[in-house]
């Protein structure tokens, strides 16, 4: 016998006994559950992994990265790749260690931290804002980031589930 999967997401808010669903109405809820009572069920409580989103990343390449690029070049004179950037950014801001290890008798410099992306959307979120006003810092106060439109924001993600997938 082939099984309907129903797919409904809900939270536990901290301290309470009860499901919150999101989304749905709760008279929808409680119809799709009424026609469930009396029936074997396979319940799975799974937290939702959020994955930031193509968005997120194009806006700290674009936006952030590349304006950081151009304008330390048109200002300064100076040519630095994004890879350049990024690593300063993840040393200045985010924490990162550069450290020399040896591998195989061949000294390799190795980044000690969480990579950007390891970090979760929220962290990314506040790494970006982070890096935007340190480098409005070095330029003396100037704001040359444009701000997120469309579907560029920096609070897009997606999040993974067995049963539902949510795209860009």
């Amino acid at each position: 016998m082939k099984e309907k999967e129903e797919y409904i997401r809900g939270t536990i808010p901290t301290g309470k006994f009860h499901l919150v669903f999101e989304g749905i109405e709760s008279i929808g809820v409680r119809k799709k559950l009424q026609k469930l009572w009396g029936k074997d069920l396979d319940v799975t409580l799974k937290e939702i992994e959020y994955i930031r989103s193509l968005a997120a990343n194009r806006y700290y390449w674009k936006c952030v990265i590349e304006v950081i690029q151009e304008h330390i070049l048109h200002t300064q004179g100076e040519q630095h790749t994004k890879t350049e950037l990024h690593a300063y950014n993840l040393i200045n801001i985010a924490g990162y260690k550069p450290v020399l290890k040896k591998i195989r008798g061949i000294e390799v410099v190795v980044m000690e931290g969480k990579t950007s992306s390891e970090m979760t959307d929220d962290e990314f979120n506040h790494y970006v804002e982070a890096v935007k006003v340190h480098w409005i810092e070095h330029f003396g106060g100037e704001d040359i980031f444009p701000e997120p439109k469309g579907n560029n924001t920096l609070s897009d993600h997606a999040y993974t589930s067995n049963t539902n997938k949510k795209a860009n």
